[in-house]
């Protein structure tokens, strides 16, 4: 999710995967392995201008990593998702 109205565009090793909508979600099955996730805002508007942000994820089989585009005062990450509970 992101702030300010902004759409997001997801990257999986530097490659586009997806553009996001605020409250929209996306899905992929990955590769067990390193792989790198990256988060960039849609260059529109207000949106424009910010640097795409990278994380690394190790994805193990049969497991599911969930990674959330977070918006703060301080501009945009990208970060995994816990719930509480988990």
């Amino acid at each position: 999710e992101t702030g300010a109205g902004c759409a997001a565009v997801f990257y999986i090793d530097g490659q586009r995967a997806a553009k996001i909508g605020p409250g929209q979600k996306a899905s992929f099955i990955l590769p067990a392995g390193e792989v790198s996730l990256g988060a960039g805002l849609a260059e529109s508007g207000l949106c424009a201008g910010a640097a795409i942000k990278t994380v690394t994820a190790n994805i193990k089989p049969g497991r599911e990593v969930i990674y959330r585009i977070n918006w703060d005062t301080q501009g945009f990450y990208l970060g995994p998702y816990v719930e509480n509970g988990r």
